[in-house]
């Protein structure tokens, strides 16, 4: 099959396949979408999109990745909150730059809930918003205490983010949500000695 060519190319190949992606998933496209539908979607040729994003996971990978990049450029917590209000500060800054994007970005997570292997390049950027999230909040994220914060903290976004998907624009659902599940870690971490 001959490369897809398009008579006006997108300026920023990256950006036109992450907006096209959107559309797909917020059309209900997402958990059968391929590569090529991503590039015939961003009027791209397969070969550029794939040179960019190897599955459709890593391009839902790269949407999650952003609002976390972008929530480093507020300020860390106030040191004088409790490290759970430091961790949900830092966690709700990530959710704050992802806000327009929820609906679809929840779409995209939901498609790989019980497909852990198509959708490892998700989870792996679920767990760094985990770890950036963590270390935002002067929490330790290394070593087997550092892990296990990661896993739990990273299951608790989860949750937290099919909450996110259908809340409205204040965002009251997400708080109240990642506040439980936040108290919930915290009550395990005291048990098991990670809060330490």
């Amino acid at each position: 099959m001959a490369p897809r060519k398009s008579k006006t190319a997108p300026a920023d190949p990256r950006s036109a396949i992450i907006d096209s992606a959107l559309r797909l998933a917020a059309a209900g496209r997402w958990r059968s979408a391929t590569l090529d539908d991503l590039a015939a979607a961003a009027a791209l040729p397969l070969g550029e999109v794939y040179a960019l994003f190897e599955t459709p996971a890593h391009v839902a990978a790269a949407i999650l990745a952003g609002g976390v990049a972008a929530s480093m450029e507020a300020p860390p917590p106030e040191a004088s909150l409790s490290p759970k209000d430091r961790l949900f500060d830092a966690a709700m800054n990530v959710l704050d730059a992802l806000k327009d994007r929820r609906a679809a970005l929840g779409a995209m997570l939901a498609a790989y809930r019980f497909r852990p292997l198509a959708g490892a390049p998700v989870f792996g950027a679920l767990a760094r918003f985990a770890r950036v999230a963590l270390e935002r909040a002067g929490l330790g994220a290394g070593g087997a205490a550092g892990a296990a914060r990661i896993a739990a903290l990273s299951r608790s976004l989860f949750l937290v983010l099919a909450v996110f998907a259908e809340d409205d624009e204040g965002l009251s659902r997400t708080m109240a949500a990642l506040d439980t599940r936040l108290r919930e870690a915290e009550g395990w971490a005291k048990r098991l000695g990670w809060d330490r």
